[in-house]
């Protein structure tokens, strides 16, 4: 039953946990990835972001990607159509804004910006990695990959 040694976490709204979450997952792989691919890179190549503007941050590497959507908790079986898509959008990079003021990983338009604040309150960041994939998993829980200028190939 209840001892001291039970999981801090437990005690934490589930909201910060992911956000604590994140951040160690992103610092304890910051760098290129394991498998020697330049970071920002797809697993069949180079990928180009749609978009401009990175505001400082850099592109997670392909560890760093699967953390995320598994923290997200994107379903094991779209994991890599979800690395697909968020790779031609931002080339996974999180701090990637677009014309239109779409927002990180997935390029979530502002249109969502009720989804972030009903999921997160006043911790919402559009550029958190594990965030803007948590919304992404909830769009495309919704509509499936219609609403993304990318789509993952029909074949994976």
């Amino acid at each position: 039953m209840g001892s001291r040694g039970s999981s801090a976490l437990a005690l934490v709204p589930s909201s910060f946990a992911l956000v604590l979450i994140a951040v160690v997952v992103l610092l304890a792989g910051c760098g290129a990835a394991e498998d020697g691919r330049s970071v920002g890179r797809s697993v069949e190549g180079t990928i180009v972001p749609r978009t401009g503007g990175t505001h400082g941050h850099e592109p997670l590497s392909h560890a760093q990607m699967e953390a995320v959507l598994e923290v997200a908790g994107w379903p094991e079986e779209a994991r890599s159509q979800a690395l697909r898509v968020a790779g031609c959008e931002s080339a996974w990079n999180p701090g990637i804004r677009g014309d239109a003021g779409e927002w990180g990983l997935f390029q979530i338009h502002p249109s969502h910006r009720w989804r972030f604040q009903s999921l997160f309150g006043e911790l919402a960041d559009p550029l958190s990695p594990v965030q803007n994939a948590v919304v992404a998993r909830q769009i495309w829980a919704d509509e499936a990959w219609d609403p993304w200028t990318c789509q993952p190939d029909p074949r994976y």
